[in-house]
């Protein structure tokens, strides 16, 4: 069972309007929360030496930093690297990431490695019916072709958007399932 003060969090993006991190942990707290999945909004994850800064600022407000995303992974190797570089620094477990379609399946194999080098797991993000990851058929061939590092992040708006039911789709890829945006 989800205990609602320890096991939920919030998307920062939900806060796109403040640009200062120290006022989202504020925030954050504020709604009675103390975890985040940190995008791109507020930290700059291809800039290593503010790494360290966001990281504090989050800690020392007491919000977690459990995830990061929604990340583009389409193979390239350098530039992914620096996102789970930012996620194994912050402690979080999984980042949330959406494959390219002209990429595939190499982009898998990318972030199949990295997520093992950083111990950091790797959830799709379904975005919906216009994105090809958006159905349970897409996914269940994405996770025939790969190793249990790579999951599912579902966002229950997109599921609907692409006329999945979410509670279906959180029953089927149960093992699977590292996240959720309700």
């Amino acid at each position: 069972m989800v205990n609602l003060a320890t096991d939920l969090g919030v998307q920062s993006y939900c806060f796109r309007g403040f640009k200062d991190n120290a006022k989202v942990a504020e925030l954050v707290r504020e709604i009675g929360l103390n975890k985040i999945e940190l995008c791109a909004v507020h930290a700059d994850f291809s800039d290593e030496s503010t790494f360290d800064g966001v990281i504090e600022t989050y800690r020392s407000a007491g919000v977690e930093i459990v995830s990061i995303g929604v990340q583009g992974a389409n193979g390239e190797r350098d530039k992914e690297e620096k996102y789970f570089e930012f996620a194994q620094r912050a402690g979080a477990k999984y980042m949330s990431v959406h494959f390219g379609a002209m990429t595939f399946p190499d982009c898998y194999r990318v972030s199949e490695e990295l997520s093992a080098q950083y111990d950091v797991k790797v959830a799709i993000h379904n975005h919906g019916g216009y994105h090809w990851l958006g159905s349970s058929e897409m996914l269940t061939r994405v996770f025939h072709d790969t190793n249990e590092r790579v999951g599912l992040c579902i966002d229950t708006a997109w599921a609907l958007d692409a006329k999945q039911f979410p509670i279906h789709m959180a029953d089927k890829f149960g093992d699977r399932l590292f996240g959720a945006h309700i």
